[in-house]
Protein backbone atom coordinates (compact mmCIF):
# COMPACT_ATOMS: atom_id res chain seq x y z
CA UNK A 1 0.00 0.00 0.00
CA UNK A 2 2.75 2.46 0.92
CA UNK A 3 4.84 1.60 -2.14
CA UNK A 4 1.77 1.93 -4.39
CA UNK A 5 1.18 5.46 -3.12
CA UNK A 6 4.84 6.32 -3.63
CA UNK A 7 4.72 5.04 -7.22
CA UNK A 8 1.63 7.08 -7.97
CA UNK A 9 3.02 10.29 -6.46
CA UNK A 10 6.45 9.78 -7.98
CA UNK A 11 5.44 9.19 -11.57
CA UNK A 12 2.85 11.94 -11.51
CA UNK A 13 5.61 14.40 -10.64
CA UNK A 14 8.30 12.74 -12.77
CA UNK A 15 6.40 13.18 -16.05
CA UNK A 16 6.64 16.97 -15.82
CA UNK A 17 10.09 17.24 -14.24
CA UNK A 18 13.08 19.02 -15.71
CA UNK A 19 15.56 16.46 -17.16
CA UNK A 20 18.36 17.72 -14.93
CA UNK A 21 16.33 16.90 -11.81
CA UNK A 22 15.34 13.38 -12.74
CA UNK A 23 18.53 11.63 -11.58
CA UNK A 24 18.22 13.16 -8.10
CA UNK A 25 14.55 12.25 -8.02
CA UNK A 26 15.29 8.65 -8.88
CA UNK A 27 17.83 8.46 -6.05
CA UNK A 28 15.30 9.87 -3.60
CA UNK A 29 12.55 7.57 -4.81
CA UNK A 30 14.82 4.53 -4.46
CA UNK A 31 15.48 5.37 -0.80
CA UNK A 32 11.81 6.08 -0.15
CA UNK A 33 10.71 2.74 -1.55
CA UNK A 34 13.27 0.88 0.55
CA UNK A 35 11.96 2.62 3.65
CA UNK A 36 8.36 1.92 2.66
CA UNK A 37 9.20 -1.75 2.21
CA UNK A 38 10.81 -1.79 5.65
CA UNK A 39 7.69 -0.23 7.13
CA UNK A 40 5.40 -2.77 5.50
CA UNK A 41 7.38 -5.75 6.77
CA UNK A 42 7.86 -4.29 10.26
CA UNK A 43 11.66 -3.87 10.06
CA UNK A 44 11.71 -0.12 10.48
CA UNK A 45 14.95 1.80 10.36
CA UNK A 46 14.83 4.58 12.94
CA UNK A 47 16.07 8.06 12.28
CA UNK A 48 14.49 9.17 8.99
CA UNK A 49 12.74 12.44 9.41
CA UNK A 50 9.88 13.82 7.38
CA UNK A 51 11.12 15.78 4.36
CA UNK A 52 14.67 14.39 4.65
CA UNK A 53 14.58 11.22 2.65
CA UNK A 54 17.03 11.33 -0.20
CA UNK A 55 20.74 11.76 -0.83
CA UNK A 56 19.98 14.95 -2.77
CA UNK A 57 18.23 16.41 0.26
CA UNK A 58 20.88 15.31 2.74
CA UNK A 59 23.82 16.66 0.79
CA UNK A 60 22.33 20.02 -0.15
CA UNK A 61 20.00 21.08 2.66
CA UNK A 62 21.63 20.22 5.98
CA UNK A 63 21.98 21.82 8.44
CA UNK A 64 19.31 24.36 7.43
CA UNK A 65 16.64 21.68 7.08
CA UNK A 66 17.25 20.24 10.52
CA UNK A 67 13.78 21.39 11.52
CA UNK A 68 12.38 18.86 9.04
CA UNK A 69 9.84 21.07 7.26
CA UNK A 70 7.32 19.12 5.21
CA UNK A 71 6.79 22.16 3.00
CA UNK A 72 10.30 21.89 1.52
CA UNK A 73 9.98 20.58 -2.06
CA UNK A 74 11.80 17.44 -3.10
CA UNK A 75 14.09 17.19 -6.14
CA UNK A 76 11.12 17.45 -8.50
CA UNK A 77 10.37 20.89 -7.13
CA UNK A 78 6.72 20.35 -6.30
CA UNK A 79 6.80 18.79 -2.86
CA UNK A 80 5.94 15.28 -4.04
CA UNK A 81 8.11 13.72 -1.36
CA UNK A 82 6.35 15.40 1.58
CA UNK A 83 3.35 13.10 1.91
CA UNK A 84 5.28 9.81 1.60
CA UNK A 85 7.92 11.06 4.02
CA UNK A 86 5.28 12.15 6.50
CA UNK A 87 3.65 8.75 6.35
CA UNK A 88 6.97 7.06 6.87
CA UNK A 89 7.85 9.27 9.80
CA UNK A 90 4.61 8.38 11.54
CA UNK A 91 5.73 4.75 11.56
CA UNK A 92 9.44 5.12 12.18
CA UNK A 93 10.03 6.56 15.64
CA UNK A 94 7.14 7.32 18.00
CA UNK A 95 7.61 10.34 20.21
CA UNK A 96 7.41 8.00 23.21
CA UNK A 97 10.76 6.51 22.15
CA UNK A 98 12.44 9.79 23.09
CA UNK A 99 10.65 10.53 26.38
CA UNK A 100 12.84 10.01 29.46
CA UNK A 101 10.74 11.65 32.16
CA UNK A 102 8.94 10.93 35.42
CA UNK A 103 10.62 8.09 37.29
CA UNK A 104 12.51 6.87 34.19
CA UNK A 105 15.71 8.90 34.81
CA UNK A 106 16.11 7.45 38.33
CA UNK A 107 15.52 3.83 37.26
CA UNK A 108 17.71 4.43 34.21
CA UNK A 109 20.64 5.68 36.23
CA UNK A 110 20.41 3.35 39.21
CA UNK A 111 19.64 0.16 37.25
CA UNK A 112 20.33 0.57 33.52
CA UNK A 113 23.64 2.39 33.84
CA UNK A 114 25.43 -0.29 35.89
CA UNK A 115 23.68 -3.01 33.87
CA UNK A 116 24.85 -2.03 30.37
CA UNK A 117 26.39 1.46 30.17
CA UNK A 118 29.24 1.73 32.65
CA UNK A 119 31.70 -0.57 30.88
CA UNK A 120 31.24 1.21 27.58
CA UNK A 121 31.44 4.62 29.27
CA UNK A 122 34.84 3.78 30.73
CA UNK A 123 36.07 2.69 27.29
CA UNK A 124 34.71 5.81 25.61
CA UNK A 125 36.33 8.03 28.23
CA UNK A 126 39.67 6.38 27.45
CA UNK A 127 39.21 6.94 23.70
CA UNK A 128 38.29 10.59 24.14
CA UNK A 129 41.03 11.37 26.66
CA UNK A 130 43.73 9.62 24.61
CA UNK A 131 44.34 12.74 22.49
CA UNK A 132 44.46 15.07 25.54
CA UNK A 133 41.71 17.35 24.20
CA UNK A 134 41.40 20.89 25.49
CA UNK A 135 37.71 21.08 24.59
CA UNK A 136 35.11 18.32 24.45
CA UNK A 137 31.45 18.32 23.48
CA UNK A 138 29.23 15.49 24.65
CA UNK A 139 25.82 15.13 23.00
CA UNK A 140 22.92 12.99 24.22
CA UNK A 141 24.64 12.75 27.60
CA UNK A 142 21.69 11.10 29.32
CA UNK A 143 22.17 10.63 33.05
CA UNK A 144 25.89 11.46 32.80
CA UNK A 145 27.65 8.11 32.92
CA UNK A 146 30.25 9.16 30.31
CA UNK A 147 30.55 12.58 31.90
CA UNK A 148 31.48 11.05 35.24
CA UNK A 149 34.01 8.71 33.62
CA UNK A 150 35.58 11.34 31.38
CA UNK A 151 35.80 14.31 33.75
CA UNK A 152 38.42 12.57 35.87
CA UNK A 153 40.58 12.00 32.77
CA UNK A 154 40.56 15.54 31.37
CA UNK A 155 43.15 18.17 32.21
CA UNK A 156 42.52 20.81 34.85
CA UNK A 157 42.12 23.53 32.20
CA UNK A 158 39.95 21.54 29.78
CA UNK A 159 36.54 22.79 28.66
CA UNK A 160 33.79 20.18 28.78
CA UNK A 161 30.37 21.01 27.30
CA UNK A 162 27.73 18.42 28.26
CA UNK A 163 24.41 18.48 26.40
CA UNK A 164 21.18 16.57 26.09
CA UNK A 165 17.80 17.25 24.51
CA UNK A 166 15.98 15.90 27.57
CA UNK A 167 15.84 18.38 30.46
CA UNK A 168 15.01 15.86 33.25
CA UNK A 169 17.97 13.68 32.27
CA UNK A 170 20.31 16.66 32.06
CA UNK A 171 19.25 17.91 35.48
CA UNK A 172 19.73 14.44 36.95
CA UNK A 173 23.21 14.18 35.38
CA UNK A 174 24.27 17.59 36.71
CA UNK A 175 23.08 16.70 40.21
CA UNK A 176 25.01 13.43 40.15
CA UNK A 177 28.21 15.05 38.90
CA UNK A 178 28.64 17.73 41.52
CA UNK A 179 30.44 21.07 41.10
CA UNK A 180 33.15 21.20 38.43
CA UNK A 181 34.19 24.51 36.89
CA UNK A 182 35.33 22.80 33.69
CA UNK A 183 31.84 21.44 32.93
CA UNK A 184 28.97 23.41 31.42
CA UNK A 185 25.55 21.78 31.19
CA UNK A 186 23.34 22.84 28.32
CA UNK A 187 20.05 21.76 26.79
CA UNK A 188 20.85 21.28 23.11
CA UNK A 189 19.68 19.42 20.02
CA UNK A 190 22.45 17.34 18.43
CA UNK A 191 20.90 18.13 15.03
CA UNK A 192 21.10 21.90 15.58
CA UNK A 193 24.00 22.60 17.90
CA UNK A 194 24.21 26.14 19.35
CA UNK A 195 27.99 26.36 18.92
CA UNK A 196 30.33 28.07 16.49
CA UNK A 197 32.16 26.13 13.78
CA UNK A 198 35.44 24.47 14.81
CA UNK A 199 34.81 24.83 18.55
CA UNK A 200 35.84 21.41 19.91
CA UNK A 201 38.68 18.91 19.68
CA UNK A 202 36.38 15.93 20.29
CA UNK A 203 32.66 15.35 20.02
CA UNK A 204 31.44 12.22 21.81
CA UNK A 205 28.07 10.54 22.00
CA UNK A 206 27.40 7.25 23.77
CA UNK A 207 24.32 5.35 22.52
CA UNK A 208 22.55 8.50 21.36
CA UNK A 209 22.77 8.39 17.56
CA UNK A 210 19.99 5.78 17.37
CA UNK A 211 17.58 8.44 18.68
CA UNK A 212 18.52 11.16 16.15
CA UNK A 213 15.50 11.99 13.96
CA UNK A 214 18.00 12.34 11.12
CA UNK A 215 21.42 10.84 11.70
CA UNK A 216 23.16 12.50 8.76
CA UNK A 217 22.08 15.89 10.13
CA UNK A 218 23.53 14.96 13.50
CA UNK A 219 26.79 13.80 11.95
CA UNK A 220 27.10 16.97 9.87
CA UNK A 221 26.61 19.05 12.99
CA UNK A 222 29.25 17.06 14.87
CA UNK A 223 31.70 17.59 12.01
CA UNK A 224 30.86 21.29 11.76
CA UNK A 225 31.79 22.01 15.39
CA UNK A 226 35.00 19.92 15.26
CA UNK A 227 38.32 21.66 14.82
CA UNK A 228 40.63 20.47 12.01
CA UNK A 229 41.99 17.10 13.04
CA UNK A 230 39.21 16.62 15.58
CA UNK A 231 37.45 13.30 16.22
CA UNK A 232 33.84 12.22 16.53
CA UNK A 233 33.66 9.27 18.95
CA UNK A 234 30.33 7.50 19.36
CA UNK A 235 28.72 4.14 19.98
CA UNK A 236 25.56 2.28 18.94
CA UNK A 237 24.16 -1.03 20.09
CA UNK A 238 24.49 -4.11 17.92
CA UNK A 239 21.37 -6.07 16.91
CA UNK A 240 19.08 -7.12 19.73
CA UNK A 241 19.89 -10.82 19.28
CA UNK A 242 23.46 -10.01 20.40
CA UNK A 243 22.19 -8.43 23.62
CA UNK A 244 20.76 -11.11 25.88
CA UNK A 245 18.64 -9.27 28.44
CA UNK A 246 17.14 -6.83 25.92
CA UNK A 247 16.13 -9.76 23.74
CA UNK A 248 14.66 -11.68 26.68
CA UNK A 249 12.62 -8.68 27.83
CA UNK A 250 11.33 -7.85 24.36
CA UNK A 251 10.07 -11.38 23.81
CA UNK A 252 8.48 -11.62 27.27
CA UNK A 253 6.64 -8.31 26.97
CA UNK A 254 5.55 -9.11 23.42
CA UNK A 255 3.82 -12.25 24.71
CA UNK A 256 1.75 -10.06 27.05
CA UNK A 257 0.56 -7.92 24.13
CA UNK A 258 0.46 -10.42 21.23
CA UNK A 259 -1.66 -8.21 18.96
CA UNK A 260 0.39 -5.05 19.51
CA UNK A 261 3.81 -5.98 20.91
CA UNK A 262 5.96 -3.14 22.27
CA UNK A 263 9.03 -2.96 20.05
CA UNK A 264 10.94 -0.01 21.49
CA UNK A 265 14.13 -1.93 22.29
CA UNK A 266 14.37 -3.65 18.90
CA UNK A 267 13.18 -0.60 16.95
CA UNK A 268 15.33 2.16 18.40
CA UNK A 269 18.24 1.26 20.73
CA UNK A 270 18.98 -1.92 18.74
CA UNK A 271 17.63 -0.76 15.39
CA UNK A 272 20.74 1.01 14.07
CA UNK A 273 23.43 -1.65 13.87
CA UNK A 274 24.23 -1.98 10.16
CA UNK A 275 27.91 -1.03 9.86
CA UNK A 276 27.72 -0.30 6.15
CA UNK A 277 24.73 1.99 6.65
CA UNK A 278 26.53 3.85 9.44
CA UNK A 279 29.65 4.20 7.28
CA UNK A 280 27.59 5.48 4.35
CA UNK A 281 25.79 8.05 6.51
CA UNK A 282 29.06 9.28 8.03
CA UNK A 283 30.52 9.60 4.53
CA UNK A 284 27.51 11.61 3.41
CA UNK A 285 28.19 13.92 6.35
CA UNK A 286 31.75 14.48 5.11
CA UNK A 287 33.80 12.16 7.33
CA UNK A 288 36.58 10.38 5.43
CA UNK A 289 38.49 8.44 8.11
CA UNK A 290 36.05 6.04 9.80
CA UNK A 291 37.05 3.25 12.17
CA UNK A 292 34.72 0.61 13.61
CA UNK A 293 35.24 -1.73 16.52
CA UNK A 294 32.61 -4.23 17.63
CA UNK A 295 32.98 -4.56 21.37
CA UNK A 296 31.47 -7.31 23.52
CA UNK A 297 30.96 -6.81 27.25
CA UNK A 298 29.15 -8.64 30.04
CA UNK A 299 25.95 -7.27 31.53
CA UNK A 300 25.58 -7.92 35.26
CA UNK A 301 22.68 -7.46 37.67
CA UNK A 302 22.09 -8.46 41.28
CA UNK A 303 19.00 -10.37 40.18
CA UNK A 304 16.73 -11.09 37.25
CA UNK A 305 14.27 -8.69 38.88
CA UNK A 306 16.75 -5.81 38.75
CA UNK A 307 17.51 -6.45 35.07
CA UNK A 308 13.82 -6.67 34.16
CA UNK A 309 12.96 -3.53 36.12
CA UNK A 310 15.78 -1.65 34.42
CA UNK A 311 14.40 -2.35 30.95
CA UNK A 312 10.67 -2.22 31.72
CA UNK A 313 10.70 0.83 33.98
CA UNK A 314 13.99 2.62 33.24
CA UNK A 315 13.57 3.06 29.47
CA UNK A 316 10.83 4.34 27.13
CA UNK A 317 9.65 0.73 26.92
CA UNK A 318 7.68 1.78 30.01
CA UNK A 319 5.85 4.40 27.91
CA UNK A 320 4.87 1.74 25.38
CA UNK A 321 3.58 -0.65 28.03
CA UNK A 322 1.58 2.03 29.83
CA UNK A 323 0.14 3.30 26.55
CA UNK A 324 -1.34 -0.15 25.98
CA UNK A 325 -2.50 -0.77 29.55
CA UNK A 326 -0.95 1.08 32.49
CA UNK A 327 -2.25 -1.54 34.92
CA UNK A 328 0.02 -4.14 33.30
CA UNK A 329 3.38 -2.46 33.95
CA UNK A 330 4.14 -4.61 36.99
CA UNK A 331 2.89 -7.76 35.29
CA UNK A 332 5.12 -6.99 32.29
CA UNK A 333 8.06 -6.56 34.68
CA UNK A 334 7.18 -9.87 36.33
CA UNK A 335 7.05 -11.67 32.97
CA UNK A 336 10.42 -10.18 31.98
CA UNK A 337 11.86 -11.25 35.34
CA UNK A 338 10.68 -14.81 34.76
CA UNK A 339 12.16 -14.86 31.25
CA UNK A 340 15.58 -13.66 32.42
CA UNK A 341 15.60 -16.03 35.43
CA UNK A 342 14.70 -19.00 33.24
CA UNK A 343 17.74 -18.38 31.03
CA UNK A 344 20.28 -16.90 33.43
CA UNK A 345 19.35 -18.09 36.92
CA UNK A 346 17.57 -16.70 39.96
CA UNK A 347 20.56 -15.22 41.78
CA UNK A 348 22.97 -12.64 40.33
CA UNK A 349 22.69 -12.79 36.54
CA UNK A 350 25.05 -12.12 33.65
CA UNK A 351 24.38 -11.79 29.94
CA UNK A 352 26.13 -10.81 26.75
CA UNK A 353 25.95 -7.23 25.47
CA UNK A 354 27.52 -6.00 22.24
CA UNK A 355 27.97 -2.63 20.57
CA UNK A 356 29.82 -0.86 17.77
CA UNK A 357 32.26 1.88 18.78
CA UNK A 358 33.06 4.31 15.98
CA UNK A 359 35.75 6.99 15.62
CA UNK A 360 35.32 9.33 12.64
CA UNK A 361 37.56 12.15 11.45
CA UNK A 362 38.43 14.06 8.32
Amino acid sequence: MVRQRLLRDFFSAFENAEPTLRADAIDEYRELTLLAHAWERGALMPGVRAGMCGPHSASSQIPNYAAGSLERPGPLGNGWSGAPCQSLQEGLMPESDKVFAGSIPKFYDTLMVPLIFEAYAAHMAELVAASSPSSVLETAAGSGVVTRALATRLSADARYMVTDLNQPMLEYAAARQGPDSRIEWRLADALDLPFEDASFDVVCCQFGAMFFPNRVAGYIEARRVLRPGGRFVFSVWDRIEENAFADDVTKAVAALFPHDPPRFLARTPHGYHDIELIREELSRAGFADIDFKTRQEVSRARSARDAATAYCQGTPLRNEIEARDSSLLQIATDRATEAIASRHGKGPVTGKIQAHVIVAAG
